[in-house]
């Protein structure tokens, strides 16, 4: 699957052979059995034979594996392959390979991290749209005496929404802020026994930045800090107790 992802798209094909290949890896990749030992092994596996090269050019351009630009649809999908696949990565994988991870985060100027965010809120508007519409029918319905179908609300925000992937989204915020931490803890242990390694402290952290792209949109009425939080309690209180546990102490460390 990474050899297909690896090969060029020709020029005005259609061909969603390539799209089918990250589908694939995301299934291989992404479950809720946390612990589940051939999970580790193949996620420790994708980024050892280097297919973090070939998935973030993918995560920062998805229109570079499908035929037509103008697919929204497919472009949404391919989006929430790739963050599906880079959860995973961050949730599975051993230290040292999850530090690969985050160095892409921190790379090129942190573009990464900037694209991350601007996902954020392109995924974040759209709930809010969906949950200003699902308002007005719940009031309609309300007026009228129809009956409420909460399960099919809460679906439509899933779907429609576009809140399954700022899920995905969100936790990958709050994890990458939590391992850059740990990251900068283990350099600066180091440091202090090197005296001559560089003054890691002094730049930029993954957080600084992810606060300063948020506070870019601090004259909106949404509190994107207090957003993103809300987001995950949310689907704190959905996961078993143990997953909850860690939900809540990422969630708590932001």
């Amino acid at each position: 699957m990474n050899l297909i992802l690896r090969e060029k798209r020709k020029k005005g094909s259609n061909s969603s052979v390539r799209v089918g290949s990250l589908k694939v890896i995301n299934h291989c990749l992404s479950t809720d059995k946390v612990g589940d030992q051939i999970l580790d092994l193949c996620c420790n596996k994708f980024i050892e034979i280097l297919g973090l090269r070939v998935l973030m050019p993918i995560f920062m351009k998805p229109t570079s594996i499908i035929g037509s630009k103008k697919d929204l649809n497919l472009v949404d999908e391919v989006e929430e392959h790739c963050l599906s696949v880079i959860l995973a990565l961050l949730k599975n994988s051993k230290t040292e390979l999850k530090r690969r991870v985050l160095h892409k985060f921190v790379e090129l100027d942190f573009e990464k991290t900037d694209r991350l965010i601007e996902l954020h809120f392109k995924y974040s508007e759209r709930l809010i749209k969906c949950d200003s519409l699902i308002k007005k029918e719940r009031a309609q319905k309300l007026i009228n005496d129809e009956t409420i179908n909460e399960e099919e609300f809460f679906m439509r925000r899933l779907t429609d929404g576009g809140l399954f992937t700022l899920q995905i989204i969100d936790h990958i915020i709050l994890l990458v802020c939590s391992l850059y931490d740990d990251f900068m803890e283990s350099t600066n242990d180091k440091s202090d026994q090197n005296s001559s390694s560089s003054n890691v402290t002094n730049k930029e952290t993954v957080k600084s930045r992810i606060m300063k792209l948020i506070n870019l949109h601090a004259t909106t009425s949404v509190n994107h800090y207090k957003f993103i939080k809300n987001i995950m309690k949310n689907l704190a209180n959905e996961r078993d107790e143990d997953e909850k546990q860690k939900l809540l102490e990422l969630i708590e460390e932001f």
